[in-house]
């Protein structure tokens, strides 16, 4: 398999290193593919910017002057029943438990144009979904394999140091992720073709695309990660994903070790196009 580094090794894949994946304002961490670049001050420069040190690391919600839903958003009853069940909880101590718990420790691992996903190391993870009135819901949150219902955080290692960038004085109501007019122009990327790569599909995140491939959704776009530890996103047909299903449990029933993998090819922005499983199976050992 091709490294999978290589497409990311930019300017900004730098920076987001250097910072530990947190936002210079908030100190929120949050994945490679959704983090934010601006000017570190009005009078910086993009053109005279020999050193990276002009550009701060920001969240998509520092970077269009919002304030996070985490701790003011509604629980869906589907998804606080999940958090209940886990900690022995009745609902409403589930809700505020989670809304507290991502306020303080959420990750944030993909956005849309109304919503984004947010991670809870070692309990799980699910889709916030702004609305044009009232409070955005958390509507879906699918648990981790075996979790305790306990939060592994993970202290930040490094930074640059740098002064923070100046912050909105009033933060406005999140309703979706829209583009900013403040935002900058990137400093271009050296062009690289796409690579074909193979991705296992882990334990921990097959469920999770079988239980969103339902018939109301044509194809998905399913954030998965790689064993180098990297965030793809892959646009996915429920009828490919069932279909694998249905192979699976097949080798299953006749006594195969089952090995699911998507094949598709790595274009820069770490997007894997014209993605498809192969599902492989083997005699278990005796």
């Amino acid at each position: 398999m091709p490294p999978m580094a290589h497409p990311r090794v930019t300017p900004w894949h730098t920076i987001w290193a250097a910072e530990d994946g947190r936002c210079e304002i908030c100190g929120r961490p949050m994945d490679q593919q959704v983090a934010r670049f601006r000017l570190r001050t009005p009078t910086a420069s993009p053109d005279t910017a020999q050193s990276l040190e002009v550009w701060a690391l920001l969240c998509p919600f520092c970077y269009g002057g919002w304030r996070p839903p985490f701790d003011t958003m509604r629980i869906s009853r589907s998804a606080a029943s999940i958090v209940a069940q886990g900690l022995g909880k009745d609902l409403p101590t589930a809700a505020q438990w989670l809304r507290s718990m991502l306020a303080r420790y959420g990750v944030i691992v993909a956005v849309q144009s109304k919503g984004v996903q947010v991670w809870l190391p070692g309990v799980g993870r699910g889709w916030i979904r702004s609305r044009a009135t009232g409070v955005p819901i958390l509507r879906q949150w699918h648990p981790e394999v075996g979790t305790t219902w306990t939060v592994h955080r993970k202290p930040q290692s490094h930074t640059r140091g740098l002064p923070p960038p100046p912050q909105a004085t009033s933060l406005k109501v999140w309703r979706g992720f829209v583009p900013s007019p403040q935002e900058v122009t990137r400093v271009a990327q050296v062009p690289i073709h796409a690579i074909s790569v193979t991705i296992v599909i882990g334990a921990d995140q097959w469920p999770t695309l079988r239980q969103a491939a339902t018939p109301a959704h044509e194809a998905l776009e399913v954030p998965l990660q790689t064993p180098e530890g990297f965030t793809v996103t892959a646009r996915l047909s429920t009828k490919s994903i069932i279909k694998a299903e249905r192979k699976r449990r097949q080798l299953e029933a006749q006594g195969h070790c089952v090995t699911i993998a998507l094949q598709g090819q790595l274009m820069p922005d770490l997007t894997l196009t014209r993605a498809g499983f192969q599902v492989h199976g083997r005699p278990r050992p005796e």
